[in-house]
């Protein structure tokens, strides 16, 4: 399912990206490990109002990439996760 928004750019650019990055689900875990570990941390100091939708956004997205089989669409997602979630602690 493409979603509005940025996933549908990580899809578009995964197609380009999946002849490029072998899957590998040790890294596709390791990426998604990191991400959560990051946005655990600044989901602390974000309101549970709004750090709670954006997590659930988030496990939606990254589905998509574990899905395609595709770590760009993982690498991509948890980048851009990580940044909306930074940004809302500079809103704060």
């Amino acid at each position: 399912m493409i979603r509005k928004g940025g996933s549908t750019q990580r899809l578009a650019d995964a197609k380009v990206g999946l002849l490029d990055e072998q899957w590998n689900l040790e890294e596709a875990n390791r990426l998604v490990r990191n991400a959560l570990v990051e946005i655990d941390a600044l989901a602390e100091r974000i309101e549970p109002g709004r750090a709670g939708p954006l997590l659930n956004e988030f496990e939606r997205d990254i589905q998509d990439g574990i899905l395609l089989k595709s770590l760009v669409v993982v690498r991509a997602t948890c980048e851009e996760y990580g940044r909306r979630f930074r940004a809302l602690i500079v809103e704060k």
